[in-house]
């Protein structure tokens, strides 16, 4: 009987929460090879009145080179917002496509999401050349 309660634990524990796959192009139009890191977090903006955890992280760090453009996948899971609802996810950049070639850092903003149980696509294309700060979805 304990078995099948830990087993049952276990194959509901897997299922909570949201699956990310992220499809990703990356554009430097410099005529040289560039560097970046990239993670996908999730915002957790709300949360900082309640004293909680701030960003959740929803990917790994990657860290690819790449000349003139480089299209990837990066797969992720986030498992609830702490009771807010929606997911607030976003792509963090450090990249060195600048015209004095330094390393520049970008938040990319992404759809804001409703929490669900499955899997979520994302894609989206970027110009890097020169940009930093913050920016999100047209």
């Amino acid at each position: 009987m304990l078995k099948t309660v830990i087993f049952l634990g276990l194959c509901v524990s897997a299922t909570v929460g949201t699956r990310f796959l992220f499809g990703v192009e990356l554009r430097c139009p410099l005529d040289s090879v560039f560097e970046f890191k990239i993670e996908h977090k999730e915002a957790d903006d709300g949360c900082r009145l309640f004293w909680c955890d701030y960003d959740d992280m929803i990917t790994s760090k990657m860290t690819l080179t790449a000349w003139k453009k480089l299209f990837f996948y990066q797969d992720g899971s986030q498992d609830g917002d702490k009771g807010f609802g929606m997911y607030d996810p976003y792509a963090l950049i450090h990249h060195n496509c600048s015209s004095d070639g330094k390393i520049l850092v970008y938040r990319h903003n992404l759809k804001r999401i409703p929490q669900s149980i499955g899997l979520v696509f994302m894609d989206y294309a970027i110009n890097l050349l020169d940009k930093s700060g913050y920016g999100s979805e047209e």
